[in-house]
């Protein structure tokens, strides 16, 4: 036999979702439940000898250690059978806490080899299960002296308020089945499931990924409803009936379910016999391929329905871009709200503006509730996100408007919204990995989840999401919530206390520390974009290129808008050296030569000036005698040549807006890597390559070809501390990366255990350079200024 533990054992067990547990003859109830295997030892010398061990489901005897039972805990009331009783605690996968079983083992006194087995959860009835009779006739152990006996046990897990009903977290594809064997479609950040609860409490499914309409009954079952047969618009029956990228569904009370075909820009309807019809939107020409057109249903161009919601009165809501379409059930489609362009503006319906509407839900009384994002661009920082109503009366008004993500926002790309008829409203706030309510008088209050990410069941304030998505309320009020990225369904099982008391915290937001002892002036530059030589003070540029420094301490500026590359002094004075002459891609004497619109510059050993032209989808090069010279044009499938760098071995680095290449000195070209945006590039003294753009990280080359993120973040509509737009990277003296941030106007430090820093914010920088001193220039594209970061203490953050 093993070790003797005190007590209690940990075991570790896998959740099955079960939708109907027996307890009784003519009960049952509807609960999770954790797989138990127990087995009972009984010493074949000693038949009063009792043991005990545990197991996951389908785990090995081995995983734990057998625990002797005394059976001293008292008789029956019969007297007929002594008992013992033991407490387990089981950590279940995927489960905020353990749950503790208790087990009794029951020994007849007339014949000790008469064993019974009762389970209960803690704090439960031993009626739950009942009581068992257990033969001792499984086997033996290896020695011969201990008889045993084994039983499963499916123990329920009472007050769960959030667990999983089908698919299996971060495994996408398409299978049809039960619980976590089914997929859905999308992949790694891109899930897209819309969701509908259907009065039978089963949820209706629009898999976006794969082109179908699938159900998930009451206990996990996931079944195909329509579609699956590849992309298209047939009507017909359900099983030749195709889909183009549904993206939503609606369900009526006769059953009916509206779909949002985004992909073939119509609103379709599943009628309970099974037969498929479009009900809104017709075909577009060419020249009405971004058309709203309103009219017979038959005739009305929808552009990119995306998501729906269906009122009592059986008018289907339907958000496109950035207005909101009604369709009757007469059968005519109407701009309900917006549809005036792009803008944040509130009032009458008719002249509201939305800028780009990501869910809606309807109450009972008719009001409208809309997610809305101010879509952010370069210098934007991300969006801002904000819940917008529209009422019975048809004024439009911002419910609740948060800052952006980046900077605290708590609203990080919320993706599902949900209604409950008197009108209160939910959210999935996707990048924040929680859900939340907004109260009566514009206040955020979370719901369920802790705000980490993960996928974890349990009590509301214990359970994790990750990146949850679509929202819809089943008819006892409960949340169905599309979670993982679209992986999985999950349901969340709505406390009154936990919404009134508010004791879940909102989701936090860590500030990133800032670099002390900086200090930022302007280098050169005199603001506003202009075309002037002369003292730093005076000096003007358009500035959106890069900058490098030449071996006598001067910088070299790609002055991109004004076609030109231009010199500054260690005192701040500026000349141009070459181009400044208009467009154009002609060699020759500098004072006379063309450059368009140079984006990258590098100065090698000899004080040779190389400049990469995003335009022309060149490299040029400035020579000693001060003329220029075409050293590559443009290599097919290669286009918009951004940073360039020269490595320890003299080779040219260019950073092509798709691949990494190498130009050797003999004037060889290789692509040494392919990535996406690549804008940056930097090489420590141990000639390793970090590269910026791609995407919210930056990664490294190592010398043996490999590429890996060194650093990245979520992406910025969730907060992410990088933007979407790298457009440099530099290596300081110390090992540590300082990065151009132009999507949130900063410069960070990352240092080599990762951690992330603000240097300076409030700059739109474009390019770096770290001074041999280990101060910083940096071009900002937003003031046409070079600006220069210098560091009084260099010891580290606050």
């Amino acid at each position: 036999m093993q070790g003797v533990l005190a007590g209690k054992l940990a075991i570790v067990v896998a959740v099955v979702l079960l939708g109907v547990v027996a307890v009784e003859a003519g009960e049952a109830q509807e609960a999770s439940a954790t797989r138990v295997e127990v087995r009972v030892w009984q010493d074949v010398r000693d038949e009063r000898a009792i043991y005990i061990s545990a197991r996951p489901a389908e785990g090995s005897w081995r995983t734990l250690r057998t625990v002797p039972l005394p059976l001293d805990e008292g008789v029956s009331s019969t007297g007929r059978f002594r008992y013992g009783d033991i407490a387990l605690d089981v950590p279940v996968a995927d489960w905020a806490s353990p749950w503790t079983v208790q087990v009794r083992v029951w020994q007849d006194v007339r014949n000790d080899r008469n064993i019974h087995v009762s389970a209960r959860p803690e704090g439960g009835l031993w009626r739950t299960l009942g009581t068992i009779p257990l033969s001792l006739d499984d086997g033996l152990d290896s020695s011969g002296r201990f008889r045993f006996g084994d039983i499963s046990l499916d123990v329920p897990l009472t007050g769960v308020a959030v667990t999983t009903l089908a698919g299996s977290p971060g495994s996408w594809g398409y299978l049809d089945g039960s619980g976590t064997r089914a997929r859905f479609g999308g992949y790694s950040g891109s899930g897209n499931l819309g969701l509908a609860v259907a009065r039978d409490g089963s949820v209706v499914v629009a898999d976006y990924w794969n082109h179908a309409i699938r159900r998930v009954a009451l206990d996990g079952t996931v079944t195909t409803i329509a579609g699956a047969r590849g992309r298209g618009p047939e009507d017909g029956p359900v099983e030749i009936a195709r889909f183009t990228y549904p993206s939503d569904v609606a369900v009526a009370g006769d059953g009916a379910i509206y779909v949002a075909d985004s992909g073939n820009n119509r609103i379709r309807k599943i009628s309970p016999d099974g037969i498929v019809s479009t009900v809104a939107g017709s075909d577009r020409s060419g020249d009405e391929a971004r058309e709203m057109r309103d009219g017979p249903a038959l005739q009305a161009l929808l552009d990119g329905p995306r998501r729906l919601a269906l009122d009592v009165y059986g008018d289907l809501y339907i958000t496109e871009r950035y207005a909101v379409r009604r369709l009757s059930p007469s059968g005519w489609v109407s701009t309900f709200a917006g549809g005036n362009g792009h803008g944040r503006r509130d009032g009458p319906k008719e002249e509201a503006q939305f800028q780009g509407l990501w869910d809606i839900a309807v109450d009972d009384a008719g009001n409208l509730y809309l997610v809305d994002d101010n879509r952010g661009s370069i210098h934007a920082r991300g969006a801002a996100f904000t819940i917008r109503k529209i009422d019975a009366a048809g004024m439009v008004t911002t419910l609740y408007q948060g800052p952006y993500p980046a900077l605290g926002g708590t609203l990080a790309s919320p993706s599902g919204l949900a209604a409950t008829g008197s009108g209160l409203v939910y959210v999935a706030n996707t990048g924040r990995h929680q859900i939340v309510t907004l109260t009566p008088e514009g206040e955020l209050r979370a719901i369920a989840g802790t705000g980490e990410q993960g996928h974890v069941h349990g009590p509301l304030g214990s359970a994790r999401f990750s990146a949850p998505e679509g929202l819809a309320l089943s008819p006892e009020g409960d949340l169905v919530v599309a979670d993982h990225n679209g992986s999985v369904i999950r349901r969340v099982l709505l406390e009154g206390s936990a919404l009134e008391s508010g004791e879940i915290p909102l989701a936090d937001f860590e500030e990133l520390p800032r670099v002390a002892g900086v200090r930022v002036s302007v280098f050169a530059g005199r603001g506003g974009q202009g075309f002037v030589d002369g003292p730093a003070d005076q000096a003007r540029f358009s500035l959106y290129g890069h900058i490098a420094m030449d071996q006598g301490g001067n910088i070299i500026v790609a002055d991109t808008n004004n076609h030109a590359i231009r010199r500054i002094a260690s005192d701040g004075t500026v000349t141009t050296i070459a181009g400044g002459n208009g467009p154009g891609i002609l060699d020759g004497p500098c004072e006379e030569a063309q450059f368009n619109y140079p984006q990258g510059v590098a100065v090698d050993e000899n004080d040779l000036i190389y400049v990469s032209e995003r335009n022309s989808d060149r490299v040029r090069r400035i020579d000693a005698g001060c003329s220029v010279k075409t050293v590559t044009d443009a290599a097919p499938g290669l286009h918009e040549p951004h940073a360039l760098a020269f490595d320890r071995e003299g080779n040219l680095l260019v950073a092509h807006y798709r691949a990494l290449r190498r130009l050797s000195p003999d004037g060889r070209g290789t692509t040494i890597a392919t990535l996406q945006s690549l804008r940056g590039i930097a090489i420590d003294e141990e000639g390793t390559i970090f590269l910026s753009g791609g995407g919210n990280a930056i990664r490294r080359l190592d010398h043996d070809g490999r590429v890996s993120t060194v650093v990245g973040t979520p992406g910025h509509r969730f907060g992410g501390a990088f933007s979407s737009f790298l457009f440099d990277v530099a290596v300081g003296p110390g090992g540590e990366l300082y990065v151009a941030d132009g999507g949130y106007d900063r410069v960070l430090r990352v240092t080599r255990d990762g951690t992330i820093s603000v240097v300076a914010d409030g700059i739109g920088a474009n390019s770096l350079l770290v001074a041999p001193d280990g101060s910083l220039f940096v071009a900002d594209g937003n003031e046409s200024v070079i600006v220069k970061i210098a560091f009084e203490d260099d010891q580290g953050d606050e």
